[in-house]
């Protein structure tokens, strides 16, 4: 009796070590060939087949993954994980021959930008299918149809330089030459053609799938500012400096002008002066910037605001010293000065 007993547990076990080995690869840590799993992604649950190595029963390292259910598109991962997510280098593809490669966070692809496009436009080919963030100014008139807008933007829009040919798959979405715009795509390889003049045009292709219209001064991080809200009123021409930003590419000075005298009010932007750690700055010319002006021979009752540019210069206490006159010689005003301490802030 005892005999038949531990027969029967015997059995027992090796048919459970067989179902182990056989039916249950999606628990299995270790080494997996084609074990069915179902993930929860951060985009949703999807089911499918995965080859790799698995740890507390996730995918963990470096594996293959392929959707197999049939309620969700087919498409395939091969790349890195951390915990059942893609996290690192992989790429994705999808039957219809479309392919995203790059680094992947939280099941997320993170776009390359700055330093690591540098070489985007010498070496466009090594960048195929990668997702890049860029930013660009319009130089042609869009060409819009059923699928979407194409259009020629200067990746360097401060020298003309750096043609890039991006298409948006949004028929909708409104652009204009001139517009600067900021962009998340996947490179899909080189343009090569020529110009109206017959130059030859090389140019890296680039399918938009994030894209917005941006301002000039959007184009560069605000390092740090201080605000100032200042206001000085002579005979009722009022000026205010509200703020000064610090970025890369400039340090503006963001200026209010009331005029409630009697009669027209100038102050000319290129007259305007900043000290800065012992030495003066005149306003920067920039004739990509589009900066709002500050209108000048203002009539009496009319406001107006706008951006003084200055170079960039690291951030800390600045002095601002504006020009304003009234057009009868008799009001005499003093000039506008200004003190504002980044120390404060």
């Amino acid at each position: 009796m005892k005999k038949r007993i531990s027969l029967i547990i015997c059995i027992s076990l090796i048919a459970i070590l067989m179902m182990t080995a056989c039916g249950q690869q999606n628990i299995t840590d270790g080494d997996v060939k084609n074990a069915k799993l179902t993930l929860n992604f951060n985009f949703g649950e999807r089911s499918g087949k995965y080859t790799g190595t698995l740890a507390n029963g996730l995918p963990e390292g470096f594996g293959t993954f392929t959707v197999t259910d049939s309620e969700n598109p087919k498409w395939t991962y091969e790349g890195n994980w951390k915990k059942g997510h893609f996290d690192g280098k992989g790429k994705a593809s999808w039957p219809n021959g479309w392919v995203e490669a790059g680094t992947y966070k939280d099941d997320k692809i993170v776009p390359m930008s700055g330093e690591e496009v540098k070489t985007l436009y010498t070496e466009t080919e090594s960048f195929k299918d990668c997702c890049v963030e860029i930013t660009g100014k319009v130089f042609s008139a869009p060409e819009y149809d059923q699928d979407g807008v194409s259009f020629q933007m200067w990746g360097d829009y401060d020298n003309s330089e750096k043609n890039t040919m991006v298409t948006l798959g949004d028929p909708k979405f409104e652009i204009k030459d001139g517009d600067y715009v900021k962009l998340v795509g996947f490179v899909r390889g080189t343009f090569e053609g020529q110009n109206m003049l017959g130059g030859k045009i090389v140019a890296p292709i680039i399918y938009s799938n994030e894209c917005e219209v941006i301002e000039y001064k959007d184009l560069f991080a605000v390092i740090d500012e201080i605000t100032v809200n200042q206001t000085i009123n002579q005979l009722g021409y009022i000026v205010t400096v509200q703020k000064v930003e610090f970025t890369e590419k400039d340090t503006r000075v963001y200026v209010k002008i009331e005029n409630n005298g009697k009669n027209e009010f100038d102050l000319y932007s290129f007259n305007a002066k900043l000290v800065h750690g012992g030495r003066q700055y005149e306003e920067q010319d920039d004739w990509n910037s589009n900066y709002p002006e500050v209108q000048t021979d203002l009539i009496a009752g009319v406001t107006t605001e706008g951006i003084i540019a200055f170079p960039p210069l690291e951030p800390g206490d600045v002095k601002i010293i504006l020009d304003g006159s009234s057009e009868d010689y008799n009001e005499r005003l003093d000039d506008y000065v200004y003190e504002a301490k980044l120390s404060n802030e």
